[in-house]
């Protein structure tokens, strides 16, 4: 069920939810990118957007790094400018808004740089899912590998769903 590569926000969606019998943390799925890239996410009420580390498997072709100083930055409260002397990549690219993805499982706060692209999710009325739309310019940070420690196995990120404009819940959906 995929949308006619229409891009919508959906009013409601449906987001399947598992929860990992070792770690005990629940957990979604969801696709980012071009080839519809699977994302485990950790959930996280409190956290105040997404991020995963991008650097296993990501093809960011459609990916958009967002510009320290920009409203999208002073939106998402950056932190500052990320640099960065390697590969241009998501999660490296000079100039770009910086901020701090918090791990509450090992305590760990690093910096990354905020970034777009397209997610896919499942729109719903409440009682079926309708159609599998395409999201476009949803906010995120890449974040590394070291961030993931303490995550429930398989699982690339933390899904942020605070009360925060770059929320998933906000940047996705008509719910603001």
């Amino acid at each position: 069920m995929h949308s006619n590569g229409a891009n919508s926000k959906p009013q409601a969606f449906h987001l399947p939810i598992r929860k990992d019998d070792v770690t005990l943390q629940y957990y979604t799925s969801f696709e980012v990118g071009p080839t519809e890239f699977i994302v485990n996410a950790v959930i996280d009420l409190g956290a105040p957007f997404l991020w995963f580390n991008c650097a296993d498997g990501y093809n960011f072709s459609s990916y958009n790094p967002v510009p320290c100083g920009s409203s999208k930055c002073k939106t998402a409260k950056g932190i500052g400018c990320l640099g960065c002397n390697g590969t241009p990549r998501p999660g490296c690219t000079n100039d770009t808004c910086s901020l701090y993805s918090y791990n509450p499982f090992n305590n760990s706060l690093r910096s990354g740089g905020l970034g777009e692209d397209n997610i896919y999710v499942y729109e719903t009325d409440g009682i079926s899912v309708l159609l599998h739309i395409n999201v476009p310019r949803f906010p995120f940070v890449c974040a590394d590998s070291g961030s993931l420690v303490g995550l429930a196995k398989g699982t690339k990120g933390i899904l942020g769903l605070g009360r925060t404009q770059i929320a998933f819940t906000n940047a996705a959906c008509k719910c603001i």
